[in-house]
Formats: C-alpha cells, structure tokens, sequence
C-alpha cells in the first residue's frame, strides 16, 4: 500500500504562524462580508485588488486603528470590484445563476413576453404579457384582444419580482436590483419585410439600481423589449413610430434621474432618511408610466 502524502510543512517560527493566523483570519472576514452582501457566487473577477489603511499605536500594546472601519473598508472596495464587473447593460436584465447581463436568459425568449420575475437561484424568467396580465386582472387582459387592440400596462415592484429570490443568489444585491417595472403592450412595430403584417411585441421598462465607483448610486429606466435589439427600439422611437411611447418613457427616465441626483445630495449630506424619501418616489414614477402608456 503507498504511503499516504506527506502533510504540508508547518510554519516554523512564531512570526510565521501568527502571520498565517492573521491571514486566515482576514481571508474569513473577507468571504463571509463578501457572501452577506453579494450572495454567494465569487465575483467574476480572478482577483481583486484591496486597499486596507490603518494606524498602529504602540503607546496603546501595539492596537490597530482602522480609518475608516474595516467593514466600512471592505464594502467600499468590494463595491469597487463589482462595479468594474459591468452588471447594467440597456436591454437586458442581470442573470445572477450566470453573472452575467449577456447570457441567454438575460433577454426575452420572444417578442411577446416580458420579465416575470427571479427564480430562487437568480435565473430571469419570463412569461406572455397576456398572461402576466391575467394573472393580475382577467378584465384588464381582454382589452388586449379588443377591436381595436387596447396597449395595457402592469406595474410591479421589486419585493414581488424577487420574492423567491434567495438572499444567497442576489436577493438582497445592491450591485444590481430590480426596483420595480411597467410590462406593457402589445404594440405594433414596422414589418420585418415588405408586405409583412406589422409586428407585435412587448416592452419591459424595468427601474434599476445598480452602484458607481465608492458605492455611489446608480437608477436607470431600462427599455427591454420583446424581440427587438436596443438599437431596434431607439430608432423607432426617433421616428414617427407612436410618439406618445417616445415622449412617456422620456418622461420616466428624467424622474428616475432626478431622484438619483436628490437622492445622492441627501445621502452625501449625511441624511439617510432624505436619501430614503426619495427612493419612496420611484412607484409614482412607474405608476405615471403605466397610465402614460395607456392612453
């Protein structure tokens, strides 16, 4: 029988241990904080770089000062490396099973559907407007086969697109969260050739939040649309194409920017419960899309 492999060597001095001790110690803090705040999927990233800064007071049996505070440290810089990772991209939706916004569960499966909500694993799902409709109000979703057709809207908000999200798989994920989405539709598009009928898609405008460089604040209005490229759907809201769509999404993306840009002032003055006020809006954001839409 071979002889079982030798066990590593020990460190073999008292600087060596106590700096393995340490070292482990800080690599535990850093993964169980990491976990906590981001779920627990590694980042992306091979490696992340961190900048730790503290004061050593001898006079004082050698304590360590950390400035700021480690944990306030730890989440600054692991915000950092998150942010670099690039989780936004127009038109999609963050899966969090893949980490990645350019996977293929980041995007509707067809032009009729829009974004039902998170699995417990982060994967995106989704589901046909008429049925999220349904599911919501039976009366509102006949006005989708009326003659003529009727454009309806839902308004959803984060806690019940996330509710069997696990915490372990981006629930409570700052990096990117859904904080909450109009589904609307059906609307009719240009042919794809000539003499084809007009296309019929749906759109998810979906209120982001996802963080900057420091752990700043980000909300975007994102258009998802239902079997339409961005660049599909931006060129025919510059043309002639439904200007009310044009002018409500417009609309919607200016007051999320605007309580992005009240919400950051509060939070840099120091006051957490204005930042917080602010964030109460972004429903009648939503809400005004809805009706906006449904004109």
């Amino acid at each position: 029988m071979p002889e079982p492999p030798p066990a590593p060597a020990a460190p073999d001095s008292r600087a060596a241990r106590r700096e393995a001790a340490a070292r482990d110690a800080l690599r535990t803090l850093i993964r169980d904080f990491y976990q906590h705040r981001f779920g627990a999927e590694p980042p992306a990233a091979p490696e992340l770089d961190l900048d730790l800064r503290f004061r050593v007071r001898p006079g004082a049996n050698w304590e360590l000062e950390f400035t700021p505070p480690l944990i306030d440290q730890l989440e600054t810089g692991l915000e950092d490396a998150q942010a670099l990772c690039g989780v936004f991209r127009r038109g999609y939706v963050f899966c969090f099973r893949c980490r990645s916004s350019a996977c293929a569960h980041a995007s509707p499966p067809d032009a009729l559907s829009v974004f039902k909500g998170y699995s417990s694993t982060g994967l995106p799902e989704w589901w046909e407007l008429g049925q999220a409709l349904v599911d919501a109000s039976p009366e509102r979703a006949e006005r989708l086969y009326a003659d003529p057709p009727a454009i309806v809207a839902r308004v959803q908000f984060g806690h019940a697109l996330k509710e069997r999200q696990l915490t372990a798989f981006g629930r409570a994920s700052k990096t990117y969260a859904v904080l909450g989405q109009v589904a609307a539709g059906y609307f009719l598009g240009p042919p794809v050739a000539p003499g084809a009928a007009p296309r019929r898609f749906a759109v998810t405008f979906q209120i982001v939040e996802t963080r900057a460089a420091r752990g700043r604040l980000q909300l975007a209005l994102n258009p998802i649309p239902g079997g339409l490229t961005v660049a599909e759907w931006d060129e025919l809201l510059a043309g002639p194409w439904r200007p009310f769509v044009g002018r409500a999404a417009a609309a919607a993306a200016a007051g999320v920017e605007d309580i992005e840009r009240l919400s950051r002032a509060a939070r840099a003055a120091g006051d957490l419960e204005g930042a917080r006020a602010q964030l109460r809006r972004l429903p009648q954001v939503l809400g005004r899309l809805a009706r906006a839409l449904e004109q």
